[in-house]
């Protein structure tokens, strides 16, 4: 694509990864957080996992179980790409094709 079409497809594109983040965020916290993709950046990562932990009845403490705790590490990852997804900055935010293969497990998270 080259002029006009690839600029507002880029826009289109970036504007999707964002409604994605937004999407995903308002699951993991079952509905409390909508809207709230730039306003998470706000509140430490810590007490985001212990909201969803506890929206989701997932035990967060360091004696849970060991399916416990892989729920506690999916979680920490959807986090991550939630707010990779919902940075202000449209050039941080990861590919659709990205976000895929970070949840697949295929590619890591860029720190």
């Amino acid at each position: 694509m080259t002029g006009e079409y690839k600029g507002l497809m880029d826009h289109d594109l970036t504007d999707d990864v964002f409604g994605f983040g937004e999407v995903v965020l308002e699951i993991l916290t079952n509905g409390r957080r909508k809207n709230g993709g730039i306003s998470i950046h706000k509140t430490p990562k810590d007490v985001l996992l212990k909201e969803i932990y506890n929206d989701n009845e997932v035990s967060a403490s360091s004696s849970s179980s060991s399916s416990s705790k892989s729920i506690q590490e999916e979680i920490k990852l959807v986090l991550e790409v939630v707010l990779a997804c919902t940075t202000s900055k449209q050039s941080d935010r990861p590919s659709m094709e990205d976000v895929l293969k970070i949840l697949s497990g295929l590619k890591p998270l860029k720190k």
